[in-house]
């Protein structure tokens, strides 16, 4: 099931980006969405978004699929200190899509564990069940502000 769950993951942030509607959060979450309409870069809305953004602006610097700018922007999603749960789910729910994406570098093996080990930490922590990955999924994507 997770691996199936994953695939589907990878399936949908494709197509979202593919589509050109894939803005999961603020100006710099997801696909599009960072200059404005006079043609002036978008700052970030938050720290999750400035997160998005330092992200974007480490692969546009080292490459799509860098796994040390992937392996970084994984570490700050988990770590920043989100005001409130509609942050910290569409945060997780952008986590569990990036592991799934490939990168290139020493981390590109490890990265799905990392998404496994949250798991596993939120089944030994009383946190969400695995299968609660769809439904984050879809709430950022139903939830794009």
């Amino acid at each position: 099931m997770i691996l199936a769950t994953g695939g589907m993951l990878l399936a949908v942030a494709t197509a979202e980006a593919d589509s050109g509607f894939g803005a999961v959060h603020g100006n710099w979450c997801g696909a599009g969405n960072r200059v404005g309409q006079g043609g002036e870069v978008l700052p970030p809305v938050d720290l999750l978004d400035t997160a998005c953004m330092r992200h974007d602006f480490c692969i546009a610097r080292h490459g799509v699929g860098d796994c040390g700018c992937d392996g970084y922007f994984l570490y700050e999603l988990r770590h920043l200190p989100y005001p409130n749960p509609h942050q910290a789910t569409k945060a997780r729910a952008i986590y569990d899509a990036m592991s799934w994406l490939p990168c290139a570098g020493p981390a590109a093996v490890t990265k799905p564990l990392w998404f496994f080990g949250q798991l596993v930490e939120d089944l030994h922590s009383g946190g969400p069940p695995p299968w609660d990955v769809v439904r984050r999924l879809f709430y950022a994507l139903e939830h794009p502000w």
